[in-house]
């Protein structure tokens, strides 16, 4: 199976890349566990009020937001977990229940988040109703982005893609 990449826009795509947010919520499961290449989108949207504040939290401003590439591979993580938002009960998962597996699958990849990483990861998952979760773990940027077409759900880049950016997978 070829990797695949995942388009998202700005500013998640550089905190996915950066490590500052490993869950995303989405409408699927992936189809495998692994790398997963990260496309910053060309479309962007206006900054939430949420997003602005934690922004601000982290000593970034929108004009250095609105600087990120676009359209462009930026970087990979690996797909390590996901969660499904409602329990085969019935019950929707709290936000205490998904940082507590947030925490537990990256130490079992070797990576711990301190108390204060996974309260910002409670940002990511509590504004968003999707039925999974996918967690992210070992993100790593590319030195030198490569410009590329997106498209929507995981999709496959090209070999020639694939080639330049083999050093991330």
């Amino acid at each position: 199976m070829k990797v695949k990449c995942l388009s998202v826009k700005q500013p998640d795509a550089h905190w996915i890349v950066t490590g500052a947010k490993r869950i995303i919520g989405l409408e699927e499961n992936p189809p495998y566990r692994g790398p997963l290449l990260i496309h910053s989108s060309f479309s962007s949207e206006e900054l939430s009020d949420t997003t602005l504040e934690f922004l601000r939290e982290r000593g970034e401003s929108a004009a250095e937001i609105s600087r990120l590439p676009r359209s462009y591979i930026i970087g990979a993580v690996d797909i390590v977990d996901v969660i499904p938002k409602v329990r085969e009960d019935g019950r929707v998962r709290g936000p205490s229940e998904i940082s507590d597996r947030i925490a537990k699958v990256l130490l079992e990849h070797g990576e711990e988040l301190t108390d204060e990483e996974l309260l910002d990861q409670g940002y990511f998952f509590c504004d968003h109703w999707m039925p999974t979760y996918w967690i992210f773990a070992k993100p790593r940027q590319l030195a030198q982005p490569v410009r590329c077409r997106g498209a929507l759900d995981p999709w496959t880049p090209p070999d020639s893609i694939l080639n330049e950016v083999s050093e991330l997978l």
